[in-house]
């Protein structure tokens, strides 16, 4: 598997803003979240984002600059976009236990291709994925998560 590039900067200023949600309403944490996965400096390539946060299930909704591809091998663009969200998601899972797990829906713009990918909360649970060294840890989530994947 290819080492992982992803930029923790923004994930990391994302655990400042993480205590101001309530238990209830998750509305500012969605919103932050989607500007989050927007910001550049992720390079996570997403063209829009919609979050939705329940304590049933964490969706990222994304649309993509890189191809989603069904049967190739995972590319690097690929890798940045997963890692990007579960760095996120780990974040959101220390500061807001009660969240759902993950589930990652990735389109292009104009391919109605879609491809679907869930994270169990446990794969992420008391995991510090925002620890320069975490790393590997990340990439066996990545991994993982990859492997959950559906096309339809």
């Amino acid at each position: 598997m290819k080492s992982l590039t992803v930029s923790m900067v923004p994930i990391v200023l994302f655990l400042t803003s993480v205590s101001i949600v309530s238990s209830k309403d998750y509305s500012a944490l969605e919103t932050y979240t989607e500007e989050l996965l927007l910001d550049p400096a992720l390079d996570a390539e997403i063209v829009s984002a919609e979050v939705s946060i329940t304590p049933q299930q964490v969706t990222a909704n994304c649309i993509t600059q890189f191809s989603v591809q069904e049967t190739s091998a995972p590319t690097q663009p690929l890798i940045n976009f997963i890692g990007s969200i579960v760095g996120i998601y780990s974040v959101l899972v220390k500061d807001v236990p009660e969240v759902g797990d993950l589930v990652i829906i990735a389109k292009n713009n104009n391919d109605p291709t879609l491809a679907k990918f869930s994270c169990p909360k446990s794969w992420v649970n008391g995991e510090d994925l925002t620890r320069a060294d975490a790393v590997d840890q990340l990439n066996q989530i990545i991994y993982k998560v990859l492997q959950t994947a559906e096309s339809t």
